[in-house]
This record gives C-alpha cells, structure tokens and sequence, in this order.
C-alpha cells in the first residue's frame, strides 16, 4: 500500500508543469525557460496597445479607445447590467457590445495585431462580419 502512495505522488509531483513546461516556474529547469512568454504571462499588455493606426499617438489612442466604450486603463470589459435587449441574456448582450466597441474601432482606420488566437479569428477585430 504504501508504495502505491508513493508512486501516485511522484507521477502526481512529475506531471507539475505550467502549459507546456516550456515557461519558467518553481519547478521548471531554468534551461527550459522561455521568458518571453514568462514576460507575457506576468505582464501582459492592455488590450489597447494591441490596436494600432498609423500615425496614432498613444494618447489619441486611448481618446478614440474610451469614446468606443474602452475603459480608461486600456482594458474593454463592458459591464452589460441595464444594457441588455429583450430577451437576451447577459453574455448575449456582453458579446453584442464586443462587437459594437471592436467595430467602434475599426470605424476609426485601427487594426487589430491578435488575429493570430482562434478566437478572435472569429470576430470582427480579424475580419468576420
């Protein structure tokens, strides 16, 4: 009995990785780091600094940023409480104004540099209708 134990403790301990094993953490090797993507999880950017127009500074970024409905710390978070349509529910109305905000932006000559993610392949941001 008690070797099992010990055996599924130390497959359990083995398995402890972070995604791919590849980012750096408490118990991956230094050599198998990968700190930009260590970077990237501990200081990811705003999601307005992912949008970009020629010639656009940053602070008339953020202007068209807020006045698309972006908040003031670069994020885009809608809060859809009051805002939601008959019938619809919460993440309906919460991806409705996604998509009103990414084309709010579009609208304004931005393009967005994350088209790379599956997800988003899918929205306006990355060309979908």
């Amino acid at each position: 009995m008690h070797f099992y134990s010990v055996l599924m403790v130390s497959i359990l301990l083995s398995a402890c990785t972070i995604g791919n094993g590849r980012i750096c953490g408490f118990q991956t090797p230094a050599a198998d780091c990968d700190k930009e993507a260590e970077q990237a999880l501990l200081h990811p950017k705003p999601f307005v600094e992912l949008w970009s127009k020629p010639d656009m500074t940053p602070e008339l970024r953020m202007e068209d940023w807020i006045a698309c409905g972006g908040r003031n710390n670069g994020d885009f978070g809608a809060n859809p409480k009051g805002k939601t349509l008959p019938g619809e529910s919460e993440d309906a109305a919460w991806e409705r104004l996604a998509v009103q905000f990414q084309r709010c932006l579009i609208r304004k000559g931005y393009r967005y540099a994350g088209c790379d993610k599956a997800f988003y392949k899918t929205k306006p941001i990355c060309g979908a209708p």
